[in-house]
């Protein structure tokens, strides 16, 4: 099966599936694709908007139901909480709708919003505001740099598997980078 195969045939699933979780390396990865012909970028937002707001929904359920025993299992998620809280005192709504800017607080957030006072309702809107902006602008960044590239290299077309791979492998380098100051940083709090 060709690179070109499986992007058609998975590319939209694996898009809201990323994007549930946290999403911006398979949304780059995905605006690549779209800039190449394999996707269409209309579908690749849509796609990145259903997976955010659905993960988001999840998150903000699991918060407000379930608040104490999240904390509990995930002490990493103490201190994120204790950040996020900090922010929202600070600057609510703003805060609400560029909580997926945020990068390592994007699944924490909607917890914790869901596990303060917010109206559901109120979430729903601020949320939906935020991840129209993200998935738009995300997207469209990278469908123009695949575009850009083509134009600055001229037959991009040999390397896409080596870009799209790019893109994954700095992905999962700043994820993993994070999770490590993170965890360094929640031994330090509780030496």
């Amino acid at each position: 099966m060709s690179l070109h195969e499986i992007i058609e045939n998975y590319g939209y699933i694996a898009i809201v599936l990323g994007t549930f979780v946290e999403g911006e390396t398979v949304l780059l990865m995905a605006g690549f694709a779209a800039s190449r012909g394999y996707l269409q970028i209309e579908w690749v937002i849509l796609a990145a908007l259903g997976g955010g707001l659905s993960g988001d929904l999840v998150f903000f359920y699991l918060g407000r139901r379930h608040a104490r025993a999240i904390l509990e299992r995930l002490p990493l998620w103490k201190a994120r909480a204790d950040r996020v809280h900090q922010l929202l005192e600070r600057y609510h709504s703003p805060v609400v709708m560029a909580s997926r800017f945020l990068y390592g607080l994007r699944t924490v957030t909607p917890a914790v919003l869901g596990m303060g006072s917010i109206e559901t309702w109120r979430f729903i809107v601020l949320d939906s505001i935020g991840a129209v902006v993200w998935a738009v602008s995300m997207g469209t960044l990278a469908f123009y740099f695949g575009s850009a590239l083509e134009s600055a290299v001229g037959n991009a077309h040999r390397y896409e598997a080596l870009i799209l791979a790019l893109i994954f492998v700095l992905g999962l380098s700043t994820w993993f980078v994070w999770i490590r100051v993170k965890r360094r940083r929640a031994e330090r709090l509780k030496a």
